[in-house]
């Protein structure tokens, strides 16, 4: 399974999205691609929003001095281990989060031997003080906003609004489903 962590580590943004998306679809049973591009997916009646990110340590700067080194390096040895979550210092973010185009946010967090997946209402993002969400985001973005996950929060997330916790081989056989 470290090839497959590795892989994970190594997508774009994007394509990293596009593995989130998939992952929810088999995941959370009954939920079809949206057919508007304001939220990502539908269930029953509800509108569906999916983030995803990866739980990193924070990445050394890149100088002159040590870019080629940085650049060899494979970015899964960022990843935090799950027993680790609250011990060592990491920060990912659930980003462009626009709570008034949705009813349902599905965030999941990559850690290097788990993944968490996190269901929650959109009202509750702005409403719950805990979750710490930003609508500042962007400078003149109004509507859009962010919030962190980091080991000083995620035992809050996961006691309020844990969904689904797997690792990476119950993610490999759902993906081959």
């Amino acid at each position: 399974m470290n090839n497959l962590v590795t892989s994970i580590c190594n997508l774009n943004t994007r394509k990293f999205g596009d593995v989130g998306e998939i992952l929810m679809t088999k995941i959370i049973k009954g939920l079809e691609k949206s057919d508007d591009l304001s939220y990502d997916k539908k269930l029953g009646g509800k509108k569906g929003e999916v983030k995803v990110s990866r739980a990193f340590r924070k990445a050394e700067p890149i100088t002159e001095s040590n870019i080629c080194e940085v650049l060899m390096r494979d970015n899964s040895v960022r990843l935090i281990e799950d027993d680790n979550k609250l011990l060592e210092k990491w920060d990912c973010n659930i980003q462009q989060v626009k709570t008034g185009c949705f009813d349902i946010l599905w965030y999941g967090i990559f850690f290097k031997d788990m993944i968490y997946v996190f269901e929650i209402p959109s009202e509750k993002i702005s409403e719950d003080t805990n979750i710490q969400y930003s609508d500042k985001q962007h400078r003149g973005n109004t509507g859009e906003g962010q919030f962190h996950l980091k080991n000083a929060n995620i035992k809050y997330h996961i006691d309020n609004y844990l969904y689904a916790k797997m690792d990476y081989e119950e993610l490999w056989n759902l993906l081959n489903e």
